[in-house]
């Protein structure tokens, strides 16, 4: 039943099933919503049409894209750490490789790929990067990572 303003009456008996699959419903585009959004924001580099950082500081050496929303801690890490937690990430992996049904391998095995690949792409930009950029008189000593907006060489 339905009042003047086009809103379900709720009062009536037996609508306890309907609100609980009305609130499913709206769950569930959340969700839809919430992953679109996400792969759209993978896809963000965080510059604007000129090609500077379009970032805020939030505080503590964290900056946030001001388009995306998403958070990057900027301290330089050493390329052992940054190896350890690609380690990690790629045990994370393989254990779901063990686990998943066949179909899911070729998937998981692009994405490992990926991620092996990640630590000589770190070494490459952020590392090599931040040696070019050193200068003789802050002996390196900045721990934040000044961007650059050269073309992607992945």
């Amino acid at each position: 039943m339905e009042n003047k303003n086009n809103q379900v009456n709720y009062n009536k008996k037996g609508t306890s099933e309907e609100v609980s699959e009305q609130l499913r419903d709206y769950k569930k585009q959340r969700e839809r919503i919430l992953l679109a959004e996400k792969k759209t924001a993978f896809h963000c580099d965080h510059k604007d049409r000129n090609g500077r950082a379009n970032l805020s500081s939030v505080g503590d050496g964290v900056l946030r894209c001001n388009r995306c929303g998403t958070e990057i801690f900027t301290a330089t890490q050493t390329l052992a750490e940054v190896q350890r937690k690609l380690d990690e990430v790629l045990n994370v992996i393989e254990l779901i490789k063990l686990l998943a049904e066949p179909e899911y391998v070729p998937g998981l095995a692009k994405i490992e790929e990926g991620v092996d690949s990640l630590s000589k792409v770190y070494d490459n930009v952020v590392l090599k990067g931040k040696k070019k950029k050193g200068n003789k008189h802050n002996n390196n000593n900045g721990n934040v990572r000044r961007a650059s907006y050269n073309q992607s060489k992945l």
